[in-house]
C-alpha cells in the first residue's frame, strides 16, 4: 500500500514539476477561462442585473472549457515521446497511474478557479460567502478530474481529440454541472450549504461512482 501511494505522489511530482518549469498549460487554461467571463461581461453589460444563476452558469463554463483545455494535454507529453509504453511497462499499478493524473486535473482547475472566483466577483458585482462556495468546489472539481481523465486517455488516440474529448466528456458530466450550477446560483442568492445539502449530495454520489469506476475502465483501456 505504502509503494501505490508512493507512485501516484511521484507521477503526479513529475506532472506538477513539468507544468512548474513550462507553465503552458495553466496560462493557456487561465487564457482561456477569463475570455469567457470578459466575453459574458460584455454581453451582458447592458443589463441592469445579473442573476445568480447566470453568474454560477458562466464560472462553471469557463472552468469546464478551461479545464478541458489541461485534460487535453494531461497526456499528450507522454504520447508523443512514448514515456506513457515506458510507465505502462513498469511495475506501477494502472490505478495509480490514473490517480495520479487526476490529482494533476484537480490542482489545476483548483488553480483557476482561485483566479477565476474573485475575477467574476469584481466584473459582475457580486457578493457572497466565498467559503461554501470552496466547499461546493471541491466536491464538483473532482468529478470533473475523474471523468475527464478517463476520457482523455480515450480521445487521446484520435486525429481530432481537441474536439472529441468535449463530446464525450459534457453528456456525462451533465448532472453534476446542472448540479453545479444551482447550487453555486442559492450560494451566491445568500443561501448556505445546508439549503443546498440535496445537490451536494447528488454531487457526492457523482464523485463516488466515478471513483470507482473511472480507473476500472482505465485499466481496461490501457491494456487494450
Amino acid at each position: 500500500m505504502r509503494n501505490y501511494f508512493k507512485h501516484i505522489v511521484s507521477i503526479f511530482a513529475k506532472d506538477l514539476l513539468l507544468e512548474f518549469r513550462t507553465k503552458e498549460t495553466f496560462v493557456a487554461v487561465v487564457i482561456f477561462a477569463l475570455l469567457i467571463i470578459l466575453t459574458f461581461n460584455l454581453g451582458l453589460d447592458n443589463m441592469p442585473g445579473t442573476t445568480p444563476t447566470v453568474s454560477a452558469g458562466i464560472l462553471w463554463i469557463a472552468i469546464i472549457f478551461g479545464g478541458i483545455i489541461g485534460m487535453n494535454r494531461i497526456y499528450s507529453i507522454e504520447t508523443e515521446t512514448g514515456a506513457i509504453n515506458r510507465i505502462l511497462l513498469t511495475p506501477v499499478s494502472r490505478d495509480a497511474v490514473f490517480f495520479a493524473k487526476a490529482l494533476s486535473n484537480i490542482v489545476l482547475m483548483i488553480s483557476v478557479e482561485f483566479i477565476l472566483l474573485p475575477t467574476i466577483i469584481v466584473l459582475y458585482n457580486l457578493s457572497f460567502d466565498i467559503f461554501p462556495m470552496i466547499f461546493l468546489s471541491l466536491f464538483v472539481i473532482t468529478g470533473i478530474s475523474l471523468v475527464g481523465t478517463l476520457f482523455s486517455v480515450i480521445s487521446i488516440k484520435t486525429k481530432t481529440r481537441e474536439v472529441m474529448l468535449p463530446i464525450l466528456l459534457l453528456p456525462i458530466l451533465s448532472p453534476v454541472l446542472i448540479a453545479a450550477v444551482e447550487a453555486s446560483a442559492a450560494i451566491i442568492a445568500g443561501q448556505t450549504i445546508s439549503d443546498i445539502q440535496n445537490w451536494v449530495a447528488l454531487i457526492i454520489v457523482f464523485d463516488a461512482i466515478f471513483f470507482v469506476l473511472a480507473p476500472l475502465f482505465f485499466t481496461y483501456i490501457v491494456n487494450e
